[in-house]
């Protein structure tokens, strides 16, 4: 999980930006498991939250789910593997 500093009382655009900084090293080992398997990230920054929509295969969530950086996948479509 990222974890920010707490340095005083930073306007909330300076905690987004330093959000969006600190996922940088997350988004690029995304950005290799999404290429392996036909993917792409939806917006070229993760959101304030931390956050990532994504497009890829049944494959690609598995492996994305075995990252370090995925503390979770949430789906807006259900997705059953095939057996």
């Amino acid at each position: 999980m990222l974890q920010l500093k707490a340095t005083g009382r930073g306007t909330r655009s300076e905690r987004i930006a330093q959000a969006r900084t600190a996922a940088e090293p997350a988004l690029q080992d995304l950005d290799l498991i999404l290429g392996r398997f036909g993917g792409r990230r939806l917006r070229e920054t993760a959101t304030a939250l931390g956050s990532v929509s994504v497009e890829t295969t049944a494959a690609g969530v598995r492996h994305l789910a075995e990252s370090p950086w995925v503390k979770a996948i949430l789906e807006d479509q259900p997705v059953t593997p095939v057996r």
